[in-house]
């Protein structure tokens, strides 16, 4: 799940809340009409302002928190790059390695607190 899914759920959740205008929206929730205009076309900036558009909307604020937070974990193999060579007196490969570790933890912490197993695990 990406941020494209995030969107489609939330116009799902504008669809059943019976399609309010981003006026209508700013004067019921703390969302600017501009904000809400933005986030419904797809352009979702901060966790804040979306959960205050979903709680207004009648969404699951849980669900966005967790899908924004899965959607916002960087890539590991993102850093995989080519080595410029040594680090230090480790070779760059190296702390490349040691990197893209602490990248897959912190990954996996985030799944297990969005309630998926671990990669491993499945």
């Amino acid at each position: 799940m990406g941020m494209e899914d995030i969107h489609d759920r939330l116009l799902e959740d504008w669809g059943k809340a019976g399609c309010p205008s981003p006026k209508e929206i700013q004067a019921n929730a703390a969302v600017s009409h501009a904000t809400a205009s933005k986030y419904l076309g797809g352009h979702i900036k901060t966790l804040d302002s979306l959960k205050r558009l979903v709680e207004y909307l009648g969404g699951d604020v849980e669900w966005y928190g967790k899908e924004w937070a899965k959607a916002h974990v960087p890539s590991v193999q993102a850093y995989a790059v080519e080595s410029p060579g040594p680090v230090g007196d480790r070779s760059y490969k190296a702390v490349q390695l040691d990197i893209l570790e602490v990248l897959q933890e912190i990954r996996d912490d985030v799944r297990k607190l969005a309630g998926e197993p671990r990669k491993a695990d499945s």
